[in-house]
């Protein structure tokens, strides 16, 4: 058997549809064809109504077909086929139109004297408020002090110690309260007496605002 047409003109019923009719004119009611074909109603409502997503197993699919085919004197090769082509056509992915977005184009910056003018100033004053950060920081900040020798608890023969390091260049320098020399590049290099038994010596330096850093070493001098 063929598949019928709504009317005249029109194209070919879906499957659903397709044996909804060919039931009814044989003259059964949903629950009749369910007691002949012993399948449960709703899964012959779902067939009939294209609701495949409701369906078992293709397996169980073939056999519904095969009872329509053998109740309604249908091919049952036609019934398989037009069911597995409506499946295809259910799980093709939905069209995905892309909407292209106009273009933004850039603003144009359009240079003036007077802009010239503020930009100029406003770097002037950028470097103003740098200029007062860094002294700021150094106003706040010790001076540097850095002792290369000796190390601390440091035991030795000698009654005499060479003292060398790094300080701030503008700072004053001390040890144990007497001054030393720092070159132009900021090193000292200083020999210090020393008495026998424990010797403390503190390094201090002092900046022209009176931050101070301090290093203190103890030195042992062997008897």
């Amino acid at each position: 058997m063929k598949p019928s047409n709504n009317k005249k003109g029109e194209g070919p019923l879906l499957l659903g549809q397709r044996l909804k009719k060919t039931r009814e004119d044989a003259g059964l009611t949903i629950k009749k064809f369910g007691e002949l074909s012993k399948i449960q109603t709703k899964y012959l409502e779902y067939l009939e109504e294209g609701r495949y997503e409701k369906l078992p197993a293709f397996v169980y699919i073939h056999g519904f077909l095969e009872k329509y085919s053998q109740i309604l004197n249908i091919q049952l090769d036609e019934l398989v086929v037009q069911y597995q082509n409506e499946m295809r056509v259910a799980l093709m992915p939905a069209k995905v139109e892309f909407v292209s977005l106009p273009s933004l184009s850039s603003p144009k910056i359009i240079i003036t004297p007077k802009k010239l003018k503020w930009a100029a100033v406003i770097i002037v004053l950028l470097a103003i408020v740098g200029y007062f950060i860094y002294q700021l920081d150094y106003l706040v900040a010790p001076p540097k002090l850095v002792l290369e020798y000796p190390a601390q608890d440091l035991t030795i023969n000698s009654s005499s110690v060479r003292i060398s390091g790094q300080a701030e260049y503008s700072a004053k320098l001390t040890i144990n309260g007497e001054q030393i020399f720092i070159d132009n590049e900021g090193r000292f290099n200083q020999e210090i007496n020393l008495s026998p038994g424990l010797n403390t010596l503190k390094i201090k330096a002092t900046n022209r605002f009176g931050k101070t850093s301090e290093i203190t070493r103890q030195i042992v001098v062997a008897q």
